[in-house]
């Protein structure tokens, strides 16, 4: 299943990066691609959960207890963010995400942020998440501001978060979030070659 969703990503990505110099007939081929990935993935996904309760994250017994040792994270920063919110509760029905993803790189070009926005999530790899478009307000002009929000881009305080117990690893951090944040993203931010969670407090 991460192989099917990595591969979702990828196209995604290369129909973002290259939104403007594919021919009609290569975007199409990608975006049937992507379309053929996300109905694999429902599938999947669907004969995943009969087969097995709900842990997407396998922790071994071995491990650490959580109630005994607690779980420690620092905030390190806070900054503004511009979010496009997500307005169902299945992005996989009915390929709403495609459509998003496709609405949100129209949009953002058109504000003359998509240059910005790119160059944001290159520096930050997204590792997993439920927050499928947005861009720190504090690197756009304020013309470019006012753009996203008349598209209904909405404001939000975004705490980037940083693990600091020893031993945690990354899919303990992972199960952790998912259980404990409404709205994240955990990125490898690739300057610092660190593992970091974003955590979106009003999206």
């Amino acid at each position: 299943m991460k192989t099917r969703i990595s591969g979702i990503r990828g196209y995604l990505t290369r129909l973002e990066y290259s939104y403007d110099s594919m021919s009609k007939h290569q975007f199409d081929s990608e975006l049937d691609e992507v379309i053929k990935l996300m109905d694999i993935l429902k599938d999947e996904a669907s004969r995943y959960y009969k087969e097995k309760s709900f842990d997407q994250y396998s922790i071994t017994e071995n491990d650490d207890d959580d109630a005994d040792r607690g779980v420690i994270y620092t905030v390190i920063n806070s900054i503004p963010f511009l979010v496009k919110k997500v307005e169902t509760d299945d992005i996989y029905e009915d390929n709403y995400l495609v459509a998003f993803c496709e609405e949100r790189t129209r949009e953002l070009m058109k504000a003359k942020a998509i240059n910005t926005h790119n160059d944001f999530w290159k520096q930050h790899q997204t590792v997993a998440g439920n927050v499928y478009g947005s861009v720190p307000s504090e690197l756009l002009r304020k013309e470019n501001v006012e753009t996203l929000r008349d598209y209904d881009w909405l404001d939000v305080e975004v705490d980037i978060i940083d693990f600091k117990v020893s031993g945690y690893n990354k899919d303990r951090i992972l199960k952790y979030v998912s259980e404990n944040f409404r709205s994240y993203i955990i990125v490898d931010e690739i300057r610092t070659n660190s593992l970091l969670v974003l955590r979106y407090n009003e999206a």
